[in-house]
């Protein structure tokens, strides 16, 4: 989940809003039209188209997080990428938000 994240460039919400009919395994891209945001004191989940409006759309995937995802794609019955990965993508958030400017590192991130 963590590649998927990194190489797509997708916010958060959209990532967590693709759903395995978004992604296509014959072409090796992913369409985003829809995130998942929590909203409200109750902190309730709900499914948004993304923002910026030009959010949405198709996005080429690199080959091995093709073949993954195609590898991870389950028979039926979970319709989120981010179940069926068992939270992977809760444990990556986490990392983010916890990642400090002075803890990352390279030639782009000085």
């Amino acid at each position: 989940m963590r590649r998927l994240l990194l190489v797509t460039g997708l916010r958060r919400g959209e990532l967590a809003g693709i759903k395995w009919e978004d992604f296509g395994s014959a072409t090796g891209t992913v369409r985003v039209v829809r995130q998942q945001v929590v909203e409200g004191d109750d902190s309730v989940v709900r499914e948004k188209r993304p923002k910026p409006p030009n959010s949405v759309g198709t996005i080429m995937l690199d080959k091995v997080t093709a073949e993954t995802l195609g590898r991870m794609r389950p028979a039926g019955g979970v319709s989120s990428i981010a179940a069926a990965l068992d939270c992977g993508l809760r444990r990556a958030i986490q990392e983010l938000d916890s990642a400090r400017p002075a803890t990352l590192s390279g030639p782009y991130l000085s």
